[in-house]
């Protein structure tokens, strides 16, 4: 939702090997951690610093872009034409443009755990967009993880509860934070096509130059920029991000694409527990159950495709 959300839609050649398995394994375990302190600083900048979203995703995206110029020009150099010329690339960047910055937005409203574990429906979202798009199947134990998913996020976010009383209780944030999830979900099926004829490191760049257009004209001018101590943990979010994406590249060059990205459901738990311990954020009996079956249904849907 972030920025995680490309991690399935990456074309990887699996060399069936121990060896190659572990270091994808532990590849994918360091982009799990810098994806949690990316979250996790965001929380505090947010809540603790007051630290203003677009500040933070700002930074994110001119570090993201001067990262990703410095490994494409590694690779063979940089191509900024299809970024601005090719169709799907612009809507590659305007979905991810919104998903993220809705994300930012949300995670010190609702906290490190909750706008994670709603942004984490993006994946069956794209699981069902990915059959009228794709012309993906789509099993029928698949289709009851999507539903046992949804009902989680029923029960996490309260219209469970409320249902029954005869309300609808979902606040501006919580559908904000699905809406985000959607866009999400759009941006993977628009990053799958993609990978057939671009590099990774391109997408992401694209993602990075659409968040730092529009942001400019309002950091130069209208924006409240933090103090040196704040600015400090927003490059070090950002950095955390950046080199949270490369792990996990690096993490599908020797995993089969369901076995990585079913570890990144890792990422709320993580997120969660870190939200409970540093900044006692509060799940009810409901709220709890409703993120397992997210983080679990989530899972299933990833683990359960062939």
């Amino acid at each position: 939702m972030n920025g995680q959300n490309s991690s399935q839609a990456i074309s990887t050649t699996h060399v069936p090997t121990k060896q190659h398995f572990i270091r994808g394994v532990w590849f994918m375990i360091l982009s799990l951690s810098l994806f949690a302190t990316n979250v996790l600083i965001l929380k505090y900048v947010g809540s603790n610093r007051h630290v203003s979203p677009w500040s933070a995703l700002y930074v994110r995206a001119v570090i993201g872009f001067i990262v990703s110029v410095l490994l494409l020009r590694e690779q063979g150099g940089v191509d900024f034409k299809p970024i601005y010329s090719d169709p799907l690339m612009i809507w590659r960047g305007l979905t991810g443009f919104v998903g993220t910055a809705i994300f930012y937005w949300t995670i010190p409203i609702l906290g490190a755990g909750k706008s994670t574990l709603i942004g984490s429906i993006y994946i069956p979202f794209a699981a069902v967009l990915a059959v009228f798009l794709l012309k993906e199947r789509l099993g029928w134990d698949r289709v009851i993880w999507i539903m046992l998913s949804l009902v989680g996020v029923l029960m996490l976010t309260g219209v469970g509860e409320s249902f029954w009383q005869g309300k609808f209780h979902m606040t501006v944030p919580e559908m904000l934070a699905l809406l985000a999830a959607l866009v999400s979900a759009a941006s993977v099926i628009i990053i799958r096509r993609l990978t057939r004829r671009h590099h990774s490191g391109s997408i992401y760049l694209c993602q990075c130059i659409y968040l730092v257009l529009p942001l400019t004209p309002f950091a130069f001018f209208s924006m409240e920029w933090p103090g040196m101590f704040e600015m400090g943990l927003i490059s070090l979010a950002a950095l955390a991000a950046g080199f949270g994406h490369i792990a996990m590249n690096e993490g599908y060059r020797f995993l089969p694409v369901a076995t990585g990205a079913s570890t990144q459901m890792v990422l709320p738990v993580m997120a969660s527990i870190g939200g409970v311990v540093l900044f006692a954020e509060h799940f009810t009996g409901i709220q709890l159950t409703g993120a397992v079956l997210i983080v679990t249904g989530c899972y299933w849907v990833v683990a359960g495709r062939r």
